[in-house]
């Protein structure tokens, strides 16, 4: 008695799972490797490139898919440069990612505040641009369920 072939379709899914999972998997350690070469820089007291590090690892770790590390990579970086709007509009995202709206907004809501009180206009227009990108209002988005 002969196995059964798999039909193309069946083939190509496996096939791109596979891709896919390899894909995570590189991005995971890509993550990883960052996140060890952030800390470094930080223990050797280079904030700025631990920042960066930081940022850097987030970033690869979102793109696998893996946004609980993400998440603790950009916590990382909020300690280092707590001031960072730029880091705070990726958490701002990761919480969005995660379907944490009511964190994403109050976040929003948060960075809105602090822009305008500092007159960092600059970084008002960077929130600005962020919730034009998403097309929500931070207020129509604390009031939904």
């Amino acid at each position: 008695m002969t196995a059964p072939v798999p039909a193309a379709d069946d083939v190509a899914q496996s096939d791109a799972r596979a891709e896919a999972s390899e894909a995570e998997d590189v991005g995971a350690r890509d993550g990883l490797r960052l996140a060890a070469k952030a800390q470094d820089l930080l223990d050797r007291g280079d904030r700025a490139g631990a920042r960066t590090g930081f940022v850097a690892a987030a970033t690869a770790h979102r793109t696998a898919g893996r946004l609980k590390a993400a998440l603790d990579a950009c916590y990382l970086a909020v300690a280092v440069a707590p001031g960072d709007v730029e880091l705070h509009l990726l958490l701002a995202r990761l919480y969005l990612d995660r379907g944490w709206h009511t964190a994403a907004t109050d976040k929003l809501r948060l960075l809105e505040r602090l822009t305008e009180l500092t007159g960092d206009q600059a970084a008002q227009d960077d929130v600005r641009r962020f919730v034009a990108t998403l097309a929500v209002d931070p207020e129509a988005t604390a009031a939904a369920p």
